[in-house]
């Protein structure tokens, strides 16, 4: 019962938030968005007092996540630190709290998909937190060692090279290494490009960043919008699961136990199948394979709302 009222407040603060606006926000509908969050936010920690178990705050956090999540809704020239600072340590909990049921558990390969897209939805959401300007104001140290156990969580979850979590570890990976991730020409923060998804916004939009910036031959696999989609397209990205580097260059894992304890300053030297992003893949996201709900990285932040082929 408790789930059902997390997943019922999270539907009904997706449909006010669109309902307000999600393509391009004024600041009259930023204030009305923070309006809209603290409300449901509010109705979260009603539902909290009814928590009984683990398996309910797991329910409760994922739910403020979701909330909390609309805040990268913004305009990010405009500070909102506060905001994100919340939602960081909330995507932190998330990825603790997946971390502490699969110890009990123990066998994190049978992970729950529900749970992997919500390990998946934190991880992705600190990622873009960290490569923000903003984040030299927020508690950086703490959002890196959670985003290393999201990593290596997605990394033991993983049964098979070229599984969901495979690829999501090396998108990842990658994003994390790039310098051009999340960023505008001009190198200031970018909003998101991809808004129709609502919740998994920010989890799609990094992954088309991912295809920008590590295999600019993508579309040329991609079908037409007026032929069928042979279901299988192909990245020719040969370096799979490159290792993770901190921005110093030291390795994650020294600090963190929770990290796998490889050398991390190093690419793996044995030969990796090339990464594929097959319709099953985006269709678990339920993302189709079309670009047109694309926001460009040099399209203006005020451009008018996308075509509806990908909204629905």
């Amino acid at each position: 019962m408790l789930e059902i009222k997390c997943q019922d407040i999270s539907v009904r603060c997706c449909s006010a938030v669109l309902e307000n606006g999600v393509r391009t926000l004024s600041a009259d509908q930023e204030r009305a968005l923070d309006i809209i969050i603290r409300t449901f936010e509010n109705q979260v920690k009603d539902v909290e007092t009814q928590i009984t178990s683990d398996t309910d705050r797991f329910h409760t956090t994922l739910c403020r996540l979701n909330i909390q999540m609309f805040h990268m809704y913004k305009n990010p020239t405009v500070s909102n630190s506060g905001s994100l600072a919340r939602l960081l340590a909330t995507a932190c909990t998330v990825i603790d709290t997946v971390a502490e049921l699969g110890k009990k558990q123990g066998s994190l390969p049978a992970t729950p998909l529900h749970l992997f897209s919500s390990l998946m939805l934190a991880t992705f959401t600190l990622l873009r937190i960290l490569k923000s300007t903003v984040s030299r104001d927020l508690d950086a140290e703490r959002a890196k060692t959670s985003l290393f156990l999201g990593i290596n969580l997605a990394k033991q979850i993983s049964t098979d090279t070229n599984d969901g979590a495979a690829k999501c570890v090396t998108i990842l990976n990658q994003l994390w290494n790039s310098s051009k991730a999340f960023k505008k020409p001009d190198g200031t923060d970018a909003p998101l490009r991809i808004r129709s998804r609502l919740l998994l916004s920010p989890v799609l939009d990094a992954v088309w960043w991912w295809r920008d910036e590590f295999d600019a031959q993508y579309k040329a696999f991609m079908p037409s919008h007026n032929e069928p989609s042979d279901g299988n397209v192909l990245f020719n990205d040969a370096r799979l699961l490159p290792q993770l580097t901190s921005e110093s260059g030291a390795d994650p894992s020294r600090d963190n136990p929770g990290v796998s304890s490889h050398n991390h300053s190093t690419i793996l030297s044995e030969r990796q199948e090339p990464l594929h992003l097959d319709d099953q893949f985006l269709a678990n996201f339920e993302w189709s394979l079309g670009d047109d709900g694309l926001f460009a990285p040099t399209e203006p932040y005020g451009a008018m709302w996308p075509s509806t082929t990908n909204i629905i």
